[in-house]
């Protein structure tokens, strides 16, 4: 077991769950470089105005049934 670990964890294959893995070079380029965030966050947009249009304009509404004209003569009063 390494030293910085405290005593008091369990050992054996339970230590899996310790490791972290580490990011790769070019995972840390691309997490620090401002345009490819520019071009990420973008696309997430635009993605989400998709959604969120598609559900303000429905392409199979339910269109409303018309209302009827209310002929004085059939009123019963």
């Amino acid at each position: 077991m390494p030293p910085s670990l405290p005593m008091n964890l369990p050992r054996g294959r339970d230590e899996q769950w310790l490791s972290v893995t580490k990011p790769t070079a070019t995972t840390r380029f691309f997490r620090t470089f401002l345009p490819w965030q520019l071009l990420r966050f973008v696309i997430i947009n635009l993605k989400m105005m998709r959604i969120i249009s598609m559900g303000h304009h429905p392409k199979h509404a339910v269109a409303p049934a018309p209302k009827r004209a209310l002929d004085p003569a059939s009123r019963s009063s």
